[in-house]
């Protein structure tokens, strides 16, 4: 038995190496191999790539005996009764019919508890991977930029595939990102993908402040601040693990005391940088918009207007690539800007 998952990203295109000119492409993760296949192909996008891509995960089931004849039965195209009102018990309310098919909610519960969680366990190693591209890459996107989940499955690769659910469904981004392939499946992001699980939440958390500044600069405020303190929390017990249970207990630490005062302690080899980080303006903008923040949740004062918010976003991406260097992550020093870099000057 075998399971494929197809994930299709509109929102996050490739480009060639000036060496190559691939379409198709194959790559071995430790969980099995993953197709890449270039589409919505154009020869002028701005940035030099070359389209949109699908990704295709290919493994093979270890299909539990309880449920294989289950499996067996959906495989071949056996579906619930015509007009059927409840819930098939057995494989022997499956049958080849003419009917319309049905979600999987119908099937036995036990072929629905196991397609269900191989299809989100497939589609989650994909979308930990393109997580990881967006973060590594510093890729601008929507809040989930896959267009499109599906999984299917086979008897062998061989037989037609039988498409199990469409798991998501997302908005299409119209705006241009580009990354070579030749970076994109290199080993260093292979490996970064499985070891972090896809991005820093705090990461995940801005562009969520991102998405909705321009809907409300309240929750969009709330948002942001949160995604400093979800990463700075973060960052201390990864290296500090015996305070992982104090940090991560407090609901909002005091961001600007544990970065004057903990941090340097914490970071030795960056003490310079880390003193020299507490005088840019990021540093300051964040501290203030806090103050803003607790007064907006709290007593529902009025939020930043206009380009405060959006100068605050950038200050706390500012931090969270900060963060990021510090946790070992040496290219997030691609993305400071040059008020950032220059803490790396001092002494």
């Amino acid at each position: 038995m075998y399971l494929k998952t197809q994930v299709d990203v509109k929102d996050i295109k490739l480009s060639d190496t000036p060496e190559k000119n691939m379409d198709k492409l194959s790559v071995n993760f430790s969980f099995g191999e993953v197709f890449l296949e270039l589409f919505d192909l154009e020869n002028n996008y701005s940035d030099g790539s070359r389209g949109s891509f699908r990704l295709t995960c290919i493994t093979k089931l270890n299909v539990p005996e309880k449920v294989l004849p289950l499996m067996e039965a959906y495989c071949d195209g056996k579906k619930p009764k015509p007009n059927c009102v409840a819930r098939a018990i057995s494989v022997t309310d499956l049958t080849i019919n003419n009917g319309p098919d049905y979600p999987l909610s119908m099937y036995p519960k036990k072929l629905e508890t196991y397609l269900s969680q191989e299809a989100e366990k497939s589609s989650s190693r994909l979308k930990s991977f393109i997580s990881t591209l967006r973060w590594r890459f510093n890729i601008d996107t929507s809040i989930n930029p896959y267009s499109l989940i599906n999984s299917y499955c086979s008897k062998n690769e061989d037989t037609d595939w039988r498409v199990i659910n469409n798991l998501e469904y997302r908005v299409k981004c119209t705006k241009d990102n580009s990354i070579p392939i030749n970076h994109a499946f290199s080993e260093d992001i292979l490996e970064l993908s499985l070891a972090e699980d896809g991005e820093p939440t705090g990461h995940e958390l801005l562009r969520e402040a991102k998405a909705i500044s321009n809907v409300s600069e309240r929750a969009s405020l709330i948002m942001g601040i949160a995604s400093v303190e979800v990463r700075l929390k973060d960052l201390i017990s990864n290296r500090s693990p015996s305070s992982e249970w104090l940090i991560k207990s407090i609901p909002s630490p005091p961001v600007a005391k544990i970065i004057s005062n903990y941090l340097p302690e914490l970071f030795d080899d960056y003490k310079g940088e880390i003193l020299a980080f507490k005088n840019t303006k990021h540093f300051k903008l964040i501290g203030k918009q806090i103050e803003n923040r607790n007064s907006t949740s709290h007593i529902g004062a009025k939020a930043p207007q206009g380009v405060i918010i959006y100068e605050l976003l950038d200050s706390v991406e500012q931090f969270l690539w900060f963060c990021d260097f510090l946790s070992g992550f040496e290219w997030a020093k691609e993305y400071f800007d040059e008020e950032v870099l220059s803490c790396f000057s001092v002494g």
